[in-house]
């Protein structure tokens, strides 16, 4: 298999400024994902596509490539997934071939070590069907039962329909578990194969990744989007 590892990693953030260079751990957040994907003997390849000056020093002086973002993909509003579609055809511009498979990275995220690395896109390789391999997390205080919005009278409701709730609860619906295992993409990485990434008609709310999805089961690990998970990312183990 042909495989790169492409970061994803603009500057603008507005819920934490300059979320992606804030030190964790000793060094740049987006540094953590960078430094794994580089120590990866599956991985040909690590690139990142960024408009933030530090991040492109860094990584040119460590070893990656750089894809100088376009304007019209910087702002907040701009596709993630047009993002990548314009790092895959850079990198396969340059290298002259057509990847396998690409490792995403995020660069608000120090999730990702190595042997993950390695064990997703192994997993894409003993496995021709699948199409893609996702970091995910297991938290279960966040039973999707109650989970609440707002209605237009400014009451509350679940989210999940009561009908749906009282059909498949286990138990108790209050109960932490009594939606089963409870999963949610934690922000590592993906490890997507390049079909998937083009048809584009999977799951919401990625439909990128295709249909067919293996989990890569982390213990809890996120992405930075406010200021208190700082202090969470800062006790991860240095190894991940």
């Amino acid at each position: 298999m042909l495989v790169a590892a492409l970061q994803t990693a603009r500057g603008g953030s507005v819920g934490v400024p300059g979320k992606n260079t804030l030190p964790v751990r000793g060094r740049p957040l987006f540094a953590h994902s960078l430094r794994a994907a580089l120590r990866t003997p599956e991985i040909d390849g690590v690139w990142t596509s960024t408009d933030v000056p530090e991040i492109a020093a860094w990584a040119k002086a460590s070893g990656c490539r750089v894809i100088d973002r376009p304007v019209e993909l910087r702002g907040p509003s701009a596709s993630h997934h047009e993002t990548i579609l314009h790092g895959l055809g850079r990198i396969e511009a340059e290298w002259g071939r057509q990847l396998d498979a690409l490792v995403i990275l995020l660069g608000n995220a120090a999730g990702a070590a190595a042997a993950d690395l390695s064990a997703a896109v192994g997993a894409l390789r003993d496995d021709a069907g699948l199409d893609s391999v996702e970091s995910v997390s297991p938290f279960p205080m966040f039973n999707p039962f109650r989970a609440l919005c707002r209605t237009e009278a400014g009451l509350l409701e679940t989210i999940v329909p009561q009908a749906w709730i009282r059909r498949h609860s286990s138990g108790l619906a209050n109960d932490r578990r009594a939606a089963g295992e409870v999963l949610f993409f934690n922000g590592s990485f993906w490890a997507v194969r390049r079909r998937a990434l083009l048809v584009d008609d999977g799951l919401l709310p990625f439909p990128w990744l295709g249909k067919r999805i293996l989990p890569y089961v982390q213990p809890p690990r996120m992405e930075l989007d406010e200021p208190w998970q700082l202090a969470v990312l800062a006790q991860q183990p240095e190894d991940a």
